[in-house]
């Protein structure tokens, strides 16, 4: 196995597992390099450096255009009632 992937998984820890009913979930934790490689949408917004605008002018709603000229990926969260 190539040494970087031994090494990325030897750093690898489990948590608890937690079960409800026929479901049981293991946290995975592994280690950090680094903070996130990318910003909001709220912190790009306020940088300048993401415009959004609507696909067409009729103003459809869920359907929306992201531009985004930063250096760096920007996470968009979307919600739905």
């Amino acid at each position: 196995m190539d040494t970087h992937i031994e090494g990325m998984l030897s750093a690898i820890r489990l948590g608890e597992p937690s079960a409800c009913g026929a479901l049981t979930l293991l946290p995975v934790f592994a280690p950090q390099a680094g903070g996130p490689r990318y910003v909001t949408l709220g912190e790009a917004m306020e940088a300048g450096t993401l415009t959004v605008t609507e696909v067409d002018r009729g103003g459809s709603v869920p359907e929306l255009a992201a531009r985004n000229d930063g250096g760096t990926s920007v996470l968009i969260l979307a919600a739905y009632p």
